[in-house]
């Protein structure tokens, strides 16, 4: 069983730019004329995978979560680049005011812009206020003590994840912020036989029942483990008047765990039938483990057995509900990949690093225990530990983390370092769903959908980018190289005019001619003005990636690509034969092209879409 959890994560709304999405009736709206190269950002949400103790979803506004709009409203510093560990970042400013968004350039405070068409990798931290203030002027935050508002503080420190990527796109991007830190869980589990309790738990200072457990009074703590001891600041004289800062950890002695609360065995597994509430786990003879309700399938599995009285599963009730508690660690990474960006030390020292913690134990009877557990956990993540007590010793049993499988992929590297003065797509293009050639399996992309064979073979690639005319199965799709490719001219439609949009980064494709046809070029033209039958009935199928943005209060609206941006073919390198025939007609965007003729020429549409107030 390794049942594990991430537990926070916060979104900003993405807005896809897709022929059945029909998703831009919020598409947002500027004084001035749109600027398809500007980063654009949707609406905020604070959403909850799972809590490590009650397995729910659920989300809210952001700007019903005062911490998290807090830090919208003085600025979150990001910077981004195109590499996961550049030599240069561009740094902007998120910011909330009022109900909008904007991600602005730091230094002129205009707004962000994309740097080419692929993956953006972006980085960024948010620190409470209780934590900043308590780390000046060379004082330490008390992470030894979570038994109340700094836990609140520190649980609601954010970054966004190291492998956190987005394509360039004229939608509103998803932009998600995580937990900095990592969790640890413990759940008390004690010998039903035994007839005692923590000491001191649910008794305070004065010796008075209460509801709710006092850590600072009871019989548990977690030792020598590593917390948050302070921030570093970047700087303190910032553009926006927004620092950067940076941890810095210690290992502690002994921290004075958070309360969580009592649970029961249907708190996981769904039951309802349980009687008084108890928890109960079982121990699984035949594979040697425990299961515990958090697994609620394999835990349902063998209640069903023990109800059945079969042999393979021995029953542990005990009798009622369990104390659980937990603390906020300092992340020690399963990899170099997963190590946060803002540590001082170099990726391959933090990534070697060990995290562990003790628990010491003291029951009202006057018996106390220690138990060491090793942990490992990344930024966002945590395990949940059973410490099993009985009469002669402490046991445990431990969940592990959940590790997000992401996939990085290798991509031209251009803007910052830009010196092939590669073009940015403008107007409207939907790189988040470019059909890619590879060699390597996909199975997911950047912004966290998969689409139906988005990363393909270079035989996929060519037939689906052939495809790409305004009757074939592919018009107006993306298409990015991620190496030089091969076309065969013999295999072109008879009349190739292309209405999809091609970046090839640089790349080249050589054309051949198996069947000596004498064809000498691609295109027969490339049309970026076609009309799609979305635009004079909504009821239609919709094609293209042509989508509609309204604004000004719903009382105007655009469609987008635009006329003339509904073609492109950009950064592209012809060998062995021309970009388009001599007389070919081309209506749409065609820049930073060569073929062996020598006279490729720039064709940009004069018409940007503009958002009128």
């Amino acid at each position: 069983m390794n049942k594990k959890y991430s537990y926070l994560l916060v979104f900003v709304a993405l807005l896809l730019m897709g022929c059945s999405d029909h998703l831009a009736d919020d598409a947002g709206t500027s004084d001035s004329a749109f600027d398809a190269s500007d980063i654009q950002v949707g609406s905020v949400q604070l959403t909850t995978d799972a809590d490590g103790v009650t397995a729910t979803t659920r989300a809210t506004a952001a700007v019903g979560v005062d911490y998290l709009k807090a830090y919208l409203e003085r600025g979150l510093p990001i910077r981004y680049s195109q590499e996961l560990t550049p030599t240069a970042f561009q740094f902007a400013n998120l910011q909330l005011t009022g109900d909008d968004y904007t991600i602005t350039d730091w230094e002129t405070e205009t707004p962000a812009k994309w740097l080419y068409n692929g993956k953006h990798y972006f980085q960024s931290t948010a620190w409470p206020t209780a934590i900043i203030g308590a780390t000046g002027e060379g004082t330490t935050f008390d992470a030894a003590d979570q038994s109340g508002d700094n836990y609140t503080a520190l649980s609601e420190a954010l970054a966004i994840s190291p492998s956190f990527q987005v394509s360039a796109t004229v939608g509103k991007i998803t932009i998600p912020y995580s937990h900095r830190m990592a969790r640890v869980i413990a759940y008390i589990l004690i010998d039903s036989t035994m007839n005692t309790t923590l000491k001191n738990y649910k008794v305070s200072s004065s010796g008075e029942t209460t509801d709710a457990d006092d850590p600072t009074n009871t019989g548990i703590r977690f030792k020598g483990v590593k917390v948050l001891n302070y921030l570093d600041s970047l700087s303190t004289n910032l553009s926006h008047g927004v620092n950067v800062y940076f941890p810095r950890w210690t290992s502690v002695k002994s921290v004075i765990p958070h309360y969580v609360g009592e649970f029961a065995s249907y708190d996981h597994a769904g039951q309802t039938n349980l009687d008084d509430e108890r928890f109960v786990y079982y121990y699984d003879s035949e594979n040697k483990t425990y299961i515990f309700p958090s697994d609620a399938e394999a835990w349902n599995k063998a209640k069903a057995s023990v109800d059945n009285q079969e042999s393979q599963y021995e029953v542990f009730d005990l009798g009622g509900k369990v104390p659980v508690y937990d603390i906020l660690v300092r992340p020690t990474y399963t990899a170099k990949d997963s190590v946060m960006y803002d540590e001082r030390e170099d990726t391959a020292s933090v990534a070697a690093l060990t995290n562990s913690v003790e628990f010491e134990l003291e029951l009202q009877n006057g018996l106390k225990y220690t138990k060491t557990v090793n942990i490992d956990l990344d930024m966002n993540k945590e395990t949940v530990i059973y410490l099993r007590i009985g009469k002669e010793a402490v046991d445990y049993q431990a969940t592990g983390q959940l590790k997000w499988e992401e996939t990085v992929g290798s991509q031209a590297y251009y803007g910052l370092d830009n010196t092939a003065e590669f073009t940015l797509s403008q107007a409207g293009s939907s790189w988040q769903r470019a059909y890619t050639n590879t060699s390597n399996s996909v199975t997911t992309v950047a912004d966290a959908h998969t689409y139906d064979k988005q990363y393909l073979s270079d035989t996929d690639w060519v037939s689906y980018f052939l495809q790409a005319t305004e009757k074939g199965e592919h018009h107006g799709d993306y298409f990015i190289l991620n190496s030089d490719i091969t076309i065969d001219v013999s295999e072109l439609p008879a009349d190739f005019v292309f209405t999809g949009h091609l970046d090839a980064q640089g790349h080249t494709i050589t054309l051949t001619d198996s069947k000596n046809t004498g064809r000498t070029y691609i295109f027969d033209g490339i049309n970026g003005e076609y009309t799609t039958v979305q635009e004079s009935d909504e009821t239609q199928v919709w094609e293209a990636n042509v989508h509609k943005e309204t604004y000004n209060g719903g009382t105007t609206y655009i469609w987008v690509p635009t006329k003339g941006w509904r073609a492109e073919v950009l950064n592209t390198v012809i060998s062995g034969g021309r970009l388009y025939k001599s007389n070919a007609i081309v209506t749409g965007n065609v820049n930073n092209c060569s073929d062996a003729s020598d006279d490729v020429i720039n064709h940009t549409p004069t018409t940007l879409p503009t958002y009128d107030d």
